[in-house]
C-alpha cells in the first residue's frame, strides 16, 4: 500500500501581456517568455505559484494597445477581484 502526502494547492498569478502580434519581434518575445516560464518551472518543480499569461494583440496601434491593456486589466479584475481590508 502506497501512502502519499497531499500536495499543496497551486496558486495562479494572472499577468497581462500586450504585444503587436503581427511583428516578428513580438512573436519572438512571446516565445521567449513562454520558454522562460517553461524552463523555470521545469527546474523548480516545487514552486506552487504559477504565472498565467493573458495575451492581447495591440493590432499595430498605440491607441489599440492602450485599449487592449485596459480591457485586459478589467477582465482580470472581474475574474479575480481585489480584496480590500
Amino acid at each position: 500500500m502506497e501512502v502519499r502526502l497531499a500536495q499543496s494547492a497551486t496558486s495562479e498569478i494572472k499577468v497581462g501581456v500586450v504585444l503587436d502580434l503581427k511583428t516578428n519581434f513580438s512573436k519572438m518575445c512571446l516565445t521567449s517568455i513562454n520558454m522562460s516560464l517553461s524552463d523555470f518551472y521545469k527546474d523548480h518543480p516545487n514552486y506552487r505559484t504559477r504565472l498565467a499569461l493573458h495575451v492581447r494583440d495591440s493590432m499595430e496601434e498605440t491607441v489599440q494597445a492602450s485599449v487592449a491593456g485596459s480591457l485586459l486589466f478589467c477582465l482580470l479584475l472581474v475574474a479575480s477581484p481585489l480584496h480590500v481590508m
